[in-house]
């Protein structure tokens, strides 16, 4: 039996129907995004030539893009701090890197718990984790609390444990693990893996896009604090950058 074969008929170039964009809404969208463009280096272009301005200057005339004054002074006393600006790089890197492991340690486990419907305290945990996103104690009672009775004043660990647990990065990686299916675990534990084997072996290697974006959060928000320097930080040797 001989089957007919089919043709497919050849589409010509006068079928393809193309989406362009018009000449004037292209100049428009160029204008924009060029605008656009300018208002992000502008400000870097700014910080650049005040870094070169003098003090008196900066002081008649305010930042400008044409100070009436230059000066190197600036970098002068840069390059002046030697030992201390290293040692702030390095304390800053250790905050930074330590203190992102460690939030995404205790959130990745808390989230994890809070997931699991068959946790009998699911609940209780969950509302008092959503009561700390509106309510907190205050900067003179965090302070107390860190300072005198969890003695961190003055310590490289008051830059890291007051921040390493948010309740917001929690809510994100709950909503993660959710989409594991149930079956997998039980399988896991009819299998013999303990809760943490279980976590560490399975359910972690399967929330690598959660994490990673925690913890690129977590790492900057690191990375730019300067509040929690200034509070509890006294000796000059522990200055971050």
């Amino acid at each position: 039996m001989l089957l007919k074969k089919k043709t497919i008929p050849e589409i010509g170039s006068e079928d393809l129907k193309i989406n362009r964009i018009s000449k004037p809404v292209d100049a428009i969208l160029n204008l924009i995004f060029s605008i656009w463009s300018l208002a992000c280096i502008l400000p870097l272009l700014l910080v650049v030539i005040v870094s070169f301005s003098s003090e008196q200057s900066i002081f008649q005339n305010g930042y400008s893009f044409f100070p009436s004054e230059w000066s190197l002074d600036a970098y002068r006393f840069f390059f002046k701090l030697g030992d201390q600006l290293v040692r702030s790089y390095g304390i800053t890197i250790f905050v930074t890197v330590v203190g992102t492991l460690f939030s995404l340690f205790i959130t990745a486990m808390f989230a994890y718990v809070l997931s699991r419907s068959d946790y009998a305290y699911n609940r209780l945990f969950t509302v008092l984790m959503l009561f700390t996103m509106l309510f907190n104690g205050g900067i003179v009672a965090t302070y107390m609390v860190n300072t005198q009775m969890l003695g961190l004043g003055d310590s490289v660990w008051a830059l890291i444990l007051p921040m390493s647990l948010n309740a917001f990065y929690v809510i994100i990686l709950r909503t993660f693990y959710k989409g594991i299916p149930l079956e997998i675990i039980e399988a896991a534990r009819i299998d013999g893996a303990s809760e943490f084997k279980t976590f560490f072996r399975i359910v972690l290697p399967l929330e690598k896009p959660g994490l990673a974006t925690i913890g690129m959060f977590t790492m900057i928000s690191y990375w730019n604090d300067w509040f929690l320097g200034m509070l509890y930080i006294v000796d000059q040797k522990k200055y971050l950058v």
